[in-house]
Parts: structure tokens; C-alpha cells; sequence
């Protein structure tokens, strides 16, 4: 194992996601096209595929990969599919925990709270939700 490639996530509106996350994060684009075809309705499992793909990376080179499909009125059906909506949540780790709670407040975004420093001393934490209501876990090591 070589380490942590990418996290998915599949979204409504790319655009707005897309600078959500560029600006909130500072990322960079690496990756813009539409993918559709043999190989993508192989690796979905599915047929006729359209998504719109955007791969936004951290200076780690990490990525936060964001997923459109093409025709949302025609999704497929979600409840035991890989590309299924789920609870979960995505951790950053950011420079400061603080500078990123005010820029998320800036964006109307919800906060569950200020950030806190864990008991053990070694985080600053906070947890918000991005325009679509993902999770992010916002960390900032101390």
C-alpha cells in the first residue's frame, strides 16, 4: 500500500463544489472531463454511465475527486450501489482550525461548532458541512 489516493464524492451542482472546495481549501484543479463509456459502465456496474469528473488536489497530492452524473433525472438506483449517499465524512487537515471556521461562516455553511482542542492536546477540531451537507472533519494539529 502506498497511501490515501483520492475521496470520492458525488454531488449535485459541480460547479458550485468545485469552487467550494478550491477556495475554501486552496486546491488546485488536476483533473476536469466527462467520462462515459465501456470503461466507466464496467467499473459502475451499470450501463449508459455519463458523469462529469473533477479532481481537485491538495499540496500532499491528495484529491478530493468530485462526480456529476450527466442526466440526474435519470439517476440509477442508489440504495446498494457504490456511488450510494451515505453518512460519512471527509478529514482536512488545515494550517489553521480557526481561519477555516471563519471562511466556512463567511459561506453561510453549517457549523456544529467552534473548534476545540481534543483531550489529548495534539488537535484543534471542528466538524461543518460543505453546500451540500457532506461532512468535513476540519483539523488542525497542535
Amino acid at each position: 500500500m502506498i497511501g490515501l489516493r483520492h475521496t470520492g464524492i458525488y454531488v449535485k451542482n459541480l460547479e458550485e463544489m468545485i469552487y467550494f472546495y478550491r477556495e475554501l481549501f486552496d486546491l488546485k484543479v488536476v483533473v476536469r472531463q466527462q467520462e462515459k463509456g465501456v470503461y466507466t459502465d464496467t467499473i459502475f456496474n451499470e450501463r449508459n454511465v455519463d458523469i462529469q469528473v473533477c479532481k481537485l488536489e491538495f499540496k500532499n497530492r491528495t484529491m478530493i475527486e468530485l462526480i456529476q452524473f450527466a442526466h440526474t433525472d435519470a439517476l440509477p438506483d442508489w440504495s446498494e450501489k457504490i456511488y450510494r449517499c451515505g453518512k460519512m465524512h471527509i478529514a482536512v487537515t488545515v494550517d489553521s482550525a480557526m481561519e477555516i471556521y471563519h471562511k466556512l461562516k463567511e459561506r453561510n455553511c453549517v457549523v456544529l461548532s467552534e473548534p476545540c482542542d481534543s483531550p489529548d492536546g495534539k488537535a484543534r477540531v471542528f466538524f461543518a458541512r460543505d453546500p451540500e451537507g457532506n461532512y468535513l472533519e476540519l483539523v488542525e494539529e497542535l
